[in-house]
Parts: C-alpha cells; structure tokens; sequence
C-alpha cells in the first residue's frame, strides 16, 4: 500500500527474481481482502494477487494498447515479452496523452461538512483562525476538501458552522468559486452529527457525504459512491490503515506468568475512522432535534436497528489530516513531496 501511494499509481505488478510476471495487486484487491478477512492486514500477498493479470506483448501497437485499457476500464498496463517478462509499464497518459480518466459522480449528490468546532487540538492557532480556514499550501483545508469533491462534479456544499463563524463566512462570501456553498448556522455545539438537524433535509440527495473540515480524502469518490449504493449500505464508513510502534520490546507470558518470547518494538496495525461518510438521509430523522449527537452513536443506533454499515477502506496515505499539530505537519511534507515530484516527474 505504501508502494502504491509512492508511485501514485493504484496497481503493482508483482514479479520473480527474473522479472516474469506473478501476477497484479490493486487497490481494490486489497480491499477486498481486508474486508473478506475481517481486518487482517499481516498476510503474505500471495492471498491477494491476481494471478490472471491484463497485459500486453511488447509488439503491440499503441491502438491495441488504447482497445484494452477502454474495454476493461484500466489505467495501467505491464507490458511483457514472449518470455513473460516485464519489459515496461504503460500509463493511461502514455497512450492519451495529459487528458485524466473521465470520473464522476452525480452534480446533484449533496456533500455536508462539520465545520463548527473549536479545534482545541491545533491552539493557539485556532485562537486567532477558526480549524477550517487553517492553511494548506495557499488555500484553506476545507476549500481543499471541497475541491476535491468538486473534482467529480459536485456543485453544491452544505457547510454546518459556528465557532469563528464570521470569519469563515466572509473568508468565502469574498472568494470567486465555482461552487455554491450554502451555510447553515448550528447555533450551539451539537457533536460530530448532531448539526445534520439544522438542514432542510428537503435540500439534500437521497444519500450524502458527510465529512469533518480537517481531513482531506485522497480517494475516488465516484468508485466508493458506487460501491455505498451497488451495497446497500445505510452508513458507509471511510477507513485508512494506522500503524503503531511499540518504541520497547514486548514480553509475552503464559497464564503461569512464564515468559514465552520477547518481541521487540513491534508494529500493530488498525483500521481508523477518516471521519468521512456517506449516509442515507433517511437516517436524519434518527437524530435527536438540539441535543449534542457523535457520528459513532449514530452508526451503533444503526447496527442495533438491524441496518447495514459499510466500510470502505482507504490506503495510508489516501487521509491528509490537519487536526492535530503532528498530522498537520506531516501534511505539509506530504504535499511539498508530492509538488516536488510532479516537477520533476517520477519513473515507474
């Protein structure tokens, strides 16, 4: 996954000691597995591969290659000599040009963000700046989650606000954008939910993106859009992978207090909450009307209620957070990376 997100590609082609094709693993393999599994992210990829990999031969011409990326809906392709081996690895740019693979969604799906909080983690900064105008690059973080969206079409957000909420108001009220953002003023502290109460739910889509203001999501919303509906899911969750390192060696004992082995400074990993959903609107009359409401003790009303929770989950690095001082650094080193090799261009 950490590979994938270094090349900027979704797929990886694995290979022999001779370089002959073994097969491929995307990201939507991996997904599946983790979802099939359970959650078990310390597994041998050999589990996951494709063994049957979409390839072409090295004599192919460039009509050929464009065929087979349109017919199976790819953007990259190995490309092998009679030997099996790989000789190349050919982008959906190679063969079209600059021109980006069509993704959209539906304009009129509706995207709600929670932006009233006080973002106590990242003072004194929010002492002065309200958390959703905390600068990235040159643009707040949440014009950057709206552009994301807007990315795939999406013409029209729902802002929930009320700390500094003047400053954030004006911010945009002067900013040329070619989107609509309709504030809504949440009047009190309501949770990480609680706020969906003060929208006309006339207004909103059947289902909807709800996202906090200080995470921007890396992902392809059309294909996890898709995936909430082809599913049925009242609630799909958006997760990303954390690991933690334990900084000691761990000592492991029987229930006779024997020591069984030592493992030192070991890695756990988890899957984590982004904070970004997509809900079914329905699920708002749930909601209690003025009362401070969390996002998770909507999902366990849901489970409890019999419905169904998706989980969708996202590589490492698909999750750019600024809410906390650490994650908000290590955005920056992310982006500045990310500017750094566009300029300079990268090989795959």
């Amino acid at each position: 996954m950490r590979k994938m997100n270094v090349n900027g590609q979704r797929t990886l082609f694995v290979v022999d000691e001779e370089m002959k094709i073994q097969g491929s693993l995307s990201a939507g393999d991996i997904r599946r597995w983790i979802l099939d599994s359970g959650g078990k992210l310390d597994t041998n990829i050999k589990h996951i591969v494709n063994i049957h990999p979409i390839f072409l031969r090295s004599d192919c011409s460039q009509e050929e290659a464009k065929q087979k990326m349109l017919e199976h809906d790819i953007t990259i392709l190995p490309v092998l000599d009679y030997e099996e081996r790989v000789k190349n690895i050919l982008l959906w740019t190679d063969i079209f040009g600059k021109i980006e693979k069509h993704k959209k969604i539906s304009p009129n799906i509706s995207v709600v963000i929670m932006a009233g909080g006080i973002g106590s983690r990242m003072k004194p900064f929010t002492n002065v700046l309200p958390k959703p105008l905390l600068p990235i690059n040159d643009k707040p973080v949440v014009e950057v989650i709206m552009d994301r969206f807007h990315d795939y079409g999406i013409n029209e957000f729902f802002m929930v606000v009320n700390f500094k909420k003047g400053m954030i108001i004006s911010y945009f009220e002067n900013t040329d954008l070619p989107y609509t953002i309709n504030f809504v003023d949440e009047g009190e502290l309501l949770g990480t939910c609680g706020g969906l109460r003060k929208i006309d739910p006339e207004r909103l889509s059947k289902d909807f993106f709800l996202t906090n203001c200080d995470s921007v999501i890396a992902a392809d919303f059309e294909e996890i859009y898709n995936f909430h509906t082809n599913n049925m899911n009242d609630i799909t969750l958006l997760s990303t992978i954390r690991d933690f390192k334990i900084p000691y060696g761990v000592v492991d004992i029987s229930i006779t207090g024997k020591i069984e082995r030592i493992v030192e400074k070991p890695t756990f990993n988890f899957l984590v909450n982004t904070g970004t959903y997509i809900i079914k609107k329905r699920l708002i009359d749930t909601i209690p009307h003025g009362k401070k409401f969390e996002t998770p003790t909507l999902i366990n009303n849901v489970i409890g209620a019999g419905g169904k929770i998706g989980l969708f989950p996202l590589t490492p690095e698909a999750r750019l957070d600024t809410g906390e001082w650490s994650e908000y650094h290590k955005t920056l080193e992310v982006l500045e990376n990310k500017n750094k090799m566009n300029m300079e261009g990268s090989n795959i």
